[in-house]
């Protein structure tokens, strides 16, 4: 059983390029997109509170502060945002880091000959 925890950071880094931590990078990728998404609709949701009385003619049967509306709004951007970053993720963790590294670096030494 590997331990990540109690690896050194040159450990993890070896580790993580050999391809031996495979699922960690999407966990990572995931969580970045969480902290961004929350982070936007925290923001969007004091937005929305503070300008509540401009839409209040266009509601109709729902208060503009209606807790239901806000809860499912949220529920609805984390799940896009999660759908949509899980694919590129889990796509990026599928690569094989040195075959990646090998051909980066077979691109730039084409690009100096050019």
């Amino acid at each position: 059983m590997l331990s990540v925890g109690s690896c050194p950071r040159f450990n993890y880094q070896k580790l993580l390029l050999t391809g031996k931590i495979h699922g960690l990078s999407t966990a990572r990728h995931l969580r970045r997109t969480l902290v961004l998404t929350g982070s936007g609709v925290f923001l969007g949701t004091l937005g929305a509170l503070a300008t509540t009385r401009v839409p209040t003619k266009l509601l109709f049967e729902v208060t503009p502060t209606d807790p239901l509306t806000f809860l499912v709004v949220t529920a609805a951007l984390i799940a896009v945002a999660l759908c949509s970053a899980w694919r590129p993720a889990r796509r990026a963790a599928d690569v094989y880091p040195l075959i990646a590294l090998r051909h980066d670096t077979e691109l730039q030494s084409n690009d100096d000959k050019l």
